[in-house]
């Protein structure tokens, strides 16, 4: 096994967003209107054009707005921090052994993490990998079950090759 961690998760997604609606709009909007935002549109593949309501606070005038924003813009917004996930799954894909390769080549990649639950994520790293992604049944406990199992069974542990620390 082979494995490399990065500081992106749902929450600098959600970050990206907060940061794109106060630019482009003068909007600030809290953590969990940009979570809403995200879990209701964000989308890094082909959307469907849908917009969501996004309320906030003028920063000119310090009022309540709301705006409406679509897709495309929330995708604009979270497209960087998608792309660092897909370059860390090439860096892992560079580092690994071929007799890895292989299996990973036979099986496929499966993403974890609530964070894999991102719309066109497993999309956007199969065009770049050309290797099939599926997301696990249950994404956020899967990582939490599999740390269970490295406790569990500590000679899972010694096949596990971490090939470098975290990234930001």
């Amino acid at each position: 096994m082979v494995g490399k961690g990065i500081k992106t998760a749902g929450d600098n997604l959600d970050e990206a967003i907060m940061n794109y609606l106060k630019m482009k709009y003068g909007l600030l909007v809290g953590k969990n209107s940009a979570e809403r935002i995200k879990m209701e549109i964000g989308n890094v593949g082909e959307g469907s054009g849908r917009e969501v309501l996004a309320k906030g606070r003028d920063l000119e005038t310090g009022l309540p707005r709301g705006i409406k924003v679509n897709e495309s813009e929330i995708r604009e917004a979270i497209i960087l921090e998608a792309s660092k996930i897909v370059k860390l799954v090439r860096e892992v894909l560079d580092e690994a052994p071929p007799e890895l390769m292989d299996e990973v080549m036979k099986r496929g990649i499966t993403l974890v993490g609530n964070g894999s639950k991102l719309k066109g994520l497993g999309e956007l790293i199969e065009k770049d990998t050309r290797i099939n992604v599926r997301v696990a049944e249950e994404p956020g406990l899967s990582v939490v079950r599999g740390g269970e199992e490295l406790i569990r069974k500590r000679e899972i542990l010694k096949q596990i090759k971490l090939v470098s620390g975290f990234k930001q």
